[in-house]
């Protein structure tokens, strides 16, 4: 099953974009990590999946695996479209949304410039 082994989980992400980017011209950067681990994480979550994984060799996984994915791609879509709507058509949502997130993105930004 090689290939499959644990690897330290910014190392992994960071060698994902640089593939992607690199074979197929995208300029991908760490933020637009966050759609493949959403996908990931709910990829990790069906359990008729999981029980394929753990009965089958990595190449017999793949059949399954790939439907799923296709499945979980079209999910997670519809899911992040919901938010977006949510966020344009209902302003109260939006604001609930915006005061969750200024907070952490004012002092990302404050410790990122601190860094520089």
């Amino acid at each position: 099953m090689g290939g499959c082994g644990p690897e330290p989980v910014k190392e992994r992400l960071s060698r994902i974009i640089d593939i992607l980017n690199e074979r197929f011209g995208t300029d991908f950067t760490p933020a637009d990590q966050l759609t493949s681990d959403q996908i990931e994480e709910d990829l990790v979550a069906n359990q008729e999946l999981a029980e394929q994984a753990r009965a089958n060799s990595i190449d017999n996984y793949r059949f399954g695996f790939e439907d799923a994915f296709i499945g979980t791609v079209l999910d997670r879509q519809t899911q992040n479209a919901e938010i977006v709507r949510r966020i344009l058509d209902d302003p109260a949502f939006a604001t609930a949304a915006k005061d969750m997130l200024i907070c952490n993105v004012c002092e990302r930004q404050k410790s990122a410039q601190a860094e520089d």
